[in-house]
């Protein structure tokens, strides 16, 4: 059970709530109460604070990494993977929540197969994780589920798919991986490194909606895992892709 928030690393209990306003955020994947890839989330947000807030953000990885463990110290959290997100606000402030136990140590093929439906959406600056964003994807969840689905693929007003609820979205054929142009983000960037140490072809190309039914599989990965969608409207799809990446993504070095 989560008891506990971490506000500027003051644990709180999360009745109190979170502190209002727009945020950048990541989600980090923790193996024993350590985060992975720790640096590469905390760049990022630094580069959104500087971009977006026009503000240098005071975030220590050691700071950082001392918070969550304990927070999920605190929450009760038992040794394995978990997951927590970081939000960094506008007023140089941030928070920490700790979003649930995983059933998986490390990355790996999660076990449910979602449907998904495609959901045309636009939001203020989709490059970056913002606020924002966020609440984009809740309202394109609510409209994929009136359509049986539990997965919304985002596309913009071009009919490019650009992510799988919150996470980037890749498409294969013919043993090729495709995703559409994106701003490099944490979860893009290891899903390339797993793709080149095992010899499979990634490209950057657009992908249309109404392309998806020719791919062989589509796949999306986060902090919770590999994600394999079974279907697209008419269209389903494989899993055998899915499931190399998320062994590759799983030898990765945990930095």
């Amino acid at each position: 059970m989560t008891d506990f928030c971490s506000i500027n690393g003051r644990l709180t209990p999360l009745g109190e709530g979170l502190p209002e306003g727009i945020y950048l955020y990541q989600r980090l994947r923790t193996i024993d109460c350590r985060p992975l890839h720790a640096a590469a989330h905390v760049a990022l947000l630094r580069e959104g604070a500087r971009q977006l807030f026009g503000c240098r953000a005071n975030l220590s990885l050691e700071r950082i990494a001392d918070e969550i463990r304990a927070l999920l110290r605190a929450n009760g959290y038992p040794a394995g993977g978990a997951t927590v997100t970081l939000r960094l606000y506008a007023d140089g402030g941030h928070a920490l929540t700790a979003d649930g136990v995983s059933l998986y140590r490390e990355y790996a093929l999660r076990s449910l197969r979602p449907a998904a439906a495609v959901v045309t959406c636009e939001t203020y600056r989709p490059e970056w994780p913002t606020s924002a964003r966020r609440e984009a994807v809740r309202w394109a969840r609510q409209e994929a589920a009136q359509r049986g689905a539990r997965c919304a693929i985002l596309c913009d007003g071009d009919g490019i798919v650009r992510r799988a609820d919150d996470a980037p979205l890749f498409a294969v054929h013919d043993d090729v991986i495709y995703s559409s142009p994106a701003a490099s983000d944490v979860e893009r960037t290891l899903v390339a490194e797993a793709a080149r140490r095992t010899g499979i072809p990634l490209a950057e190309q657009p992908v249309g909606a109404d392309q998806l039914g020719l791919f062989d599989e589509l796949f999306s990965f986060d902090c919770e895992g590999v994600c394999s969608i079974s279907s697209c409207g008419d269209a389903l799809y494989l899993s055998l892709m899915a499931e190399r990446i998320a062994s590759a993504l799983a030898a990765l070095p945990e930095k």
